[in-house]
């Protein structure tokens, strides 16, 4: 025996589930990021254009 919900039960829960747990976490990872670069002293990106050849 199976229990399968029609396509908007889980659109019903699945999707403001997403966006709820998306939300959550991404500041946190945003932080997390952020610290990283700090302490690996991360600089902006620089193109090599001083090649010879």
């Amino acid at each position: 025996m199976s229990f399968q919900p029609p396509v908007w039960v889980h659109l019903v829960i699945w999707l403001p589930l997403t966006v709820l747990l998306a939300g959550l976490v991404l500041r946190p990872l945003k932080g997390l990021m952020i610290a990283m670069q700090f302490r690996h002293k991360a600089e902006e990106g620089r193109l090599d254009t001083d090649r010879d050849g």
